[in-house]
């Protein structure tokens, strides 16, 4: 799974697989401090066409990804699709993955 994540797959086909992979979910109950997170994820693997639910470390670990990527992305995502990304904001976009990658060092 690591293998094709990484080899085969272009920045814009990895964000559409993880928010596939990845629900965001209702809060049953909010709670009063803001640093809280806001938004609870399911996270999913896929074996065959079965998708498995794993815990968060379970899935970062699998993709080497943080989950600052996996929520903005989640984030950003509009009705199950990330936006591909506009060819004029190429420069910022690598700025972006440039501190999108210190981020996640910080995890792993």
């Amino acid at each position: 799974m690591f293998s094709n994540f990484w080899s085969t797959m272009d920045w814009d086909q990895r964000k559409i697989y993880v928010v596939s992979l990845a629900d965001m979910v209702d809060v049953k109950r909010k709670m009063s401090d803001s640093k809280r997170r806001q938004y609870p994820v399911k996270y999913h693997l896929k074996k065959g066409d079965t998708k498995l639910q794993v815990c968060k470390n379970m899935f970062l670990s699998t993709l080497t990804l943080c989950e600052w990527a996996v929520q903005n992305w989640l984030k950003k995502d509009e009705d199950g699709m990330v936006p591909a990304k506009d060819r004029s904001m190429h420069a910022s976009n690598e700025l972006v993955n440039r501190e999108a990658s210190r981020k996640c060092e910080k995890f792993f």
